[in-house]
């Protein structure tokens, strides 16, 4: 019988916490109820994740570019070339832009050299990773909105597609640009 009712007390004890629970979680504010949400959640993680992520397909975007613009500046004569540099260089902010375009033209002139297999295993690669950041921000929006995950393969197969509607759309947006400051500059 001395056994039970130290069970007991502790029962008593244990509901008598769990309701100062219940008044402390009723007296909470929304903004430390917000703070409590996402200190027990995965926002933070997520975030990180599709940051990473996103500088990722940055790079791999550049790389996958980076054939396309070499094919596109061998067919440009010299002024439109300099005029593309000097657009580039506007683009970023002034003291990345020598450093940026520098870095573009040497990318360019070793893309050019380098043999067809390793062309072809560096751009694998950029799409491997540049299709990576659709994928996760797919399995991010099935955790927040409490979706079940797609397969695998019809996954990737979206994000390749997303993939290529971005490169597409970089490059339409580059050339357009490139062509209209031709244009105005002709007039």
């Amino acid at each position: 019988m001395t056994t039970r009712e130290p069970q007991h007390s502790t029962n008593r004890a244990g509901k008598k916490s769990l309701e100062r629970v219940h008044v402390v979680t009723k007296k909470m504010k929304p903004s430390e109820q917000l703070l409590l949400k996402c200190k027990e959640d995965w926002i933070v993680h997520l975030a990180q994740a599709l940051a990473f992520s996103f500088l990722m397909t940055l790079v791999s975007l550049a790389y996958i570019l980076l054939p396309i613009y070499s094919a596109f500046l061998g067919t440009m004569n010299t002024q439109m070339q300099l005029l593309f540099t000097v657009r580039l260089e506007e683009f970023f902010p002034s003291p990345l832009s020598t450093q940026v375009t520098q870095v573009f033209s040497r990318a360019l002139v070793i893309f050019s050299q380098a043999s067809p297999l390793a062309k072809l295993g560096t751009l694998l690669l950029a799409v491997l990773l540049g299709s990576n950041l659709f994928s996760l921000m797919e399995a991010c929006f099935d955790v927040i909105y409490h979706l079940p995950p797609r397969p695998f393969l019809r996954r990737h197969i979206v994000a390749l597609g997303m993939l290529a509607l971005g490169c597409d759309r970089t490059y339409l947006d580059t050339l357009s640009s490139s062509r209209f400051s031709t244009w105005q500059h002709s007039r």
